[in-house]
């Protein structure tokens, strides 16, 4: 409680999402949702332990951080593109934002189309872009140059992974690299048993 506490008072309204797969002699998935408090550290604020990324596992996890913080005016959420918690964040949050990781959305691309780096700088310029018009500015070159890189970002709505259009405010949290340090915490950790695996996870958010 400690942490919703924290999240209500002194985060901001974001919640960071990811998945990790656990490596001991039980297999299954472990999701986590992380929020940013004041000096930009990280708040962790709820976990679960399910089978897989799933749509039902994801929907089980945010009915039951619902009930930890509630209906926030302004409350986005960042993770990766998967449609699971897309369904789920509508279900379970209606009037939160859903915005996608634009480094999960960058990978999509170059694998789709291979690396390129003045694709990448691109696109970082309209991720990070503050105005629509700063935005507009930067993808009439960018459609221009990489004409199919650009139709394949039109098949994402531009308020889900860009700054300029993003409906709530969304800072600087255009990843979901916040959740995913969470992954790499618990690198160790998530091959224990699932008793001594829970333990390591109260006892990190306590502290």
């Amino acid at each position: 409680m400690l942490q919703v506490r924290a999240f209500r008072g002194f985060c901001r309204k974001v919640v960071i999402m990811d998945g990790a797969h656990l490596k001991g002699q039980f297999k299954g998935t472990i999701l986590h949702a992380v929020a940013m408090d004041g000096n930009n550290q990280i708040l962790p604020l709820a976990y679960g332990i399910c089978k897989s990324e799933s749509g039902p596992s994801w929907t089980w996890f945010m009915q039951h951080l619902y009930e930890c913080i509630g209906d926030i005016y302004g409350l986005t959420f960042v993770s990766d593109k998967a449609a699971s918690i897309a369904l789920a964040v509508g279900d379970v949050f209606p009037f939160a934002h859903h915005g996608v990781c634009a480094f999960h959305l960058l990978g999509n691309m170059v694998q789709k189309f291979g690396k390129n780096s003045k694709t990448k700088g691109l696109f970082w310029r309209l991720v990070r872009a503050f105005k629509p018009s700063e935005f507009e500015q930067v993808w009439e070159r960018f459609s221009r140059i990489r004409p199919e890189e650009a139709s394949f970002l039109s098949l994402t709505p531009r308020e889900q992974w860009t700054r300029a259009f993003c409906p709530t405010v969304r800072f600087d949290y255009l990843t979901s690299n916040s959740a995913e340090s969470m992954n790499a915490v618990s690198k160790d950790a998530r091959k224990m048993p699932i008793l001594p695996l829970i333990e390591f996870f109260r006892a990190l958010m306590q502290k």
